[in-house]
């Protein structure tokens, strides 16, 4: 017989009884105290858990189910259900130990542990409510359009729901680029002035520490309005129907845009309603306005001409200013026709200008007779007409002015004028005299005038003939009378004495045909004068200092002028004195040399330093110099000058 072993005794139910020898009894009855035992430990397992995060936000909430059971024995399975606000989670249960788990639904989470061990013996434990997953906050945000014009304004409306507690902070960003805090439960009215699509959004933070950004279900859509403007190539037109052509100067960057085009009638009726981009209506006679309406996705523009389209029959016309006029006088020629024409053919025989091209037209006539005016004009639509006016003006004869005078230039006051008219074809003269003695008269003349002032004077002679035409003419500065200007001219103004000048006199404004009559020269101070009556004399002057000359001279007429010239020479002896300095040495650059002038009878000092700079100043002055030039010897002079007569050049 073999021996009992110990997985015979554990396996029971295999056993036979035998009758065993004392040692195995004993073998026996320990085997089966051994058994209990273990019967004993096995019944000790207890399931028991944790959670790693036992409340959050939904972002999901992801916690570990951690386990805390107690066995003695091997735990062999692990049975996890989690039951949420909606029941059983979709992938429960979990058979991990400790497994990790997401939870996105806000509410409250039971969990529930069954264990194994590895003899089957197992343990359950259930936590009600051990997990709790806050609810999100909300957004609500809306709009009053979703389409819009930009430029045009926008209101958005954010509503908040805190879900859990309460709202503790929003951002709300209604339109790009503004960003408005605190602002749950307000509308906004902002411009929209992007050309992006948005949406509006929002970023709530509730008082459970949940963040949420919500964006808005829909799309912020701008559309470029746009620019509606046209115009027409021709406006007039002179043929019953009109075909009237449009073109569309309208700016618009979508292809959706349309077009619609009203004609109106001047009573405010719609005659015609047309669509396209350029379309052509066909208008009776009437003024019409047009209006243009421009549409891209409900964004509208409107373009309005006032009574801009004219159809009807034109008709030819013109005036003139005067049926009967004298020759040179000016005739006006005036368009009257309807529509206004694009363009003009004036025809005038024998007046200039003798033909035009513009509505108006000023002209004249220089000789008496009768004559034709001939107008085409060109309407809008390309159609002309022709209108003549046979023997439309009559054109009478006019005084030729004309005048003699005695005098019309003078040097002196009071002067005459004696004129005489010489018109032809007058019955009539009128002189004015503006400033003279009269200052008018009549008659043919001769007429004698007197002038008490210098000046230049004009006449106007008024001639009028038998048909009563009249002219006038302006001479100007017909008669002048002004002073003439004397100056004197000497050919050396200082130097030495004995000094020698030489004296010349000129004259200004000495009137045509006059010519001076005596000369009467006076120099004081002078030791001899050639003449003191020719135009040209020689002075002598013997003595120093400055020296005046005064010249009266008389012309033909009478007419004199005098001239004094102040100091108009000097003579001068040479001076007599010394140059000296304050130092006979000095540092190259930094040293400064000043030198004065001790002598009488100068009145300017010219100073040579020896190194090729020169310096004039008067002989009170103290004239320093800096010499740079290099180191050495420099031989210093000056030149002593009175009235430009010098001294010797003398070394300092």
């Amino acid at each position: 017989m073999r021996d009992l072993r110990m997985w015979d005794i554990v396996q029971h139910k295999n056993i036979k009884l035998y009758r065993p020898s004392s040692k195995m009894f004993w073998s026996l009855l320990i085997s089966l105290a051994l058994l209990g035992l273990a019967q004993s430990v096995s019944a000790q397992i207890t399931a028991d858990f944790t959670v790693s995060r036992s409340q959050g936000c939904p972002e999901p909430l992801v916690t570990q189910l951690q386990d805390a059971s107690v066995s003695a024995n091997p735990i062999q399975n692990y049975v996890w259900t989690v039951i949420g606000p909606n029941g059983v989670l979709p992938n429960s249960p979990f058979f991990a130990a400790n497994p990790f788990i997401a939870l996105s639904d806000p509410g409250l989470y039971t969990v529930s542990l069954t264990i194994t061990d590895n003899l089957g013996n197992s343990s359950t434990l259930t936590q009600n409510d051990v997990i709790e997953v806050f609810e999100l906050p909300s957004a609500s945000l809306t709009a009053n359009t979703e389409f819009l014009c930009i430029g045009d304004s926008i209101t958005v409306n954010l509503s908040c729901n805190p879900g859990c507690g309460n709202i503790v902070s929003s951002f709300f960003q209604p339109i790009p680029g503004v960003l408005v805090q605190n602002a749950c439960d307000t509308s906004i009215t902002l411009p929209y002035s992007l050309s992006n699509p948005f949406s509006p959004n929002a970023i709530l933070t509730n008082s459970c520490g949940c963040i949420i950004q919500d964006t808005a279900s829909f799309v912020v859509t701008p559309v470029q309005r746009p620019v509606a403007q046209f115009s027409l190539p021709e406006t007039d037109f002179c043929i019953i129907p009109a075909a009237v052509t449009v073109t569309n100067l309208s700016s618009s960057i979508s292809s959706a845009t349309t077009y619609t085009w009203n004609y109106i009638d001047t009573l405010g009726n719609v005659v015609s309603t047309q669509t396209g981009f350029e379309p052509i209506v066909t208008l009776n006679e009437g003024i019409y306005s047009v209006e243009l309406i421009a549409e891209t996705n409900g964004c509208v523009d409107t373009f309005f001409q006032n009574r801009v389209v004219r159809v009807f029959n034109a008709v030819i016309d013109f005036s003139i200013s005067t049926d009967t006029a004298c020759a040179l006088e000016n005739v006006v020629f005036t368009d009257l026709s309807v529509p206004i024409p694009d363009l003009w053919s004036w025809t005038m025989p024998g007046a200039s200008p003798s033909n035009a091209s513009t509505s108006v037209v000023n002209a004249d006539y220089a000789n008496a007779g009768s004559y034709d005016v001939s107008l085409t004009v060109e309407f809008p639509g390309g159609c002309s007409l022709t209108q003549i006016q046979t023997g439309a003006i009559e054109i009478l004869d006019i005084p030729i002015p004309s005048a003699t005078y005695t005098v019309n230039e003078d040097c002196k006051v009071p002067a005459t004028l004696n004129v005489q008219s010489t018109s032809i074809n007058t019955v009539q003269t009128e002189w004015t005299f503006p400033n003279g003695t009269p200052s008018s008269a009549t008659g043919v003349g001769p007429v004698f005038v007197t002038y008490d002032g210098f000046g230049s004077y004009e006449v106007v002679l008024t001639e009028t003939a038998s048909n009563g035409c009249q002219i006038t003419e302006t001479l100007n500065d017909f008669h002048v009378v002004q002073p003439y200007i004397s100056s004197i001219i000497p050919d050396v103004l200082d130097s030495c004495v004995p000094l020698n000048v030489n004296y010349t006199a000129l004259f200004n404004n000495l009137p045509t045909g006059e010519s001076i009559q005596s000369y009467a020269w006076n120099f004081p101070g002078a030791s001899s004068v050639t003449s003191t009556s020719s135009p040209g004399p020689t002075v002598t002057y013997t003595d120093t200092g400055c020296f005046d000359v005064e010249l009266i001279t008389t012309t033909t007429t009478g007419c004199t002028d005098t001239v004094l010239l102040e100091n108009a020479v000097c003579a001068g002896s040479p001076p007599i004195g010394m140059g000296m300095a304050d130092t006979s040495e000095a540092c190259l650059q930094t040293g400064e040399v000043c030198f004065f002038y001790n002598g009488i009878g100068a009145d300017t000092i010219f100073w040579d330093f020896g190194d090729g700079i020169t310096a004039s100043a008067s002989p009170f002055d103290t004239v320093c110099h800096n010499y740079t030039n290099g180191i050495g010897p420099s031989i210093p002079s000056f030149t002593a000058l009175q009235y430009n007569c010098p001294n010797d050049v003398n070394p300092t």
